[in-house]
């Protein structure tokens, strides 16, 4: 996770799976109630998913930054 730059806040984004559909309602936040911070240098963060084992789940990452500027991700894996 990164953040572009700082000069309008950092972002912030939530991370959230549902083992039902698609739906956002179905969704639960595993990186907690309070949305996290991007720094601006590339951040690696790992969300465990031990609770959804042998099951097929949705996977969602949520930008919830207000007035900033890029939110960025790479090499995700599941």
């Amino acid at each position: 996770m990164k953040s572009y730059t700082d000069a309008y806040g950092l972002e912030k984004y939530r991370v959230a799976v549902s083992a039902g559909t698609n739906n956002p309602a179905d969704f639960t936040y595993i990186s907690g109630p309070t949305p996290l911070n991007a720094d601006t240098s590339w951040t690696r963060k790992s969300f465990s998913l031990a609770a959804f084992n042998d099951q097929e789940v949705y996977l969602a990452i949520q930008c919830v930054s207000d007035t900033a500027f890029i939110f960025m991700i790479d090499d995700l894996a599941v």
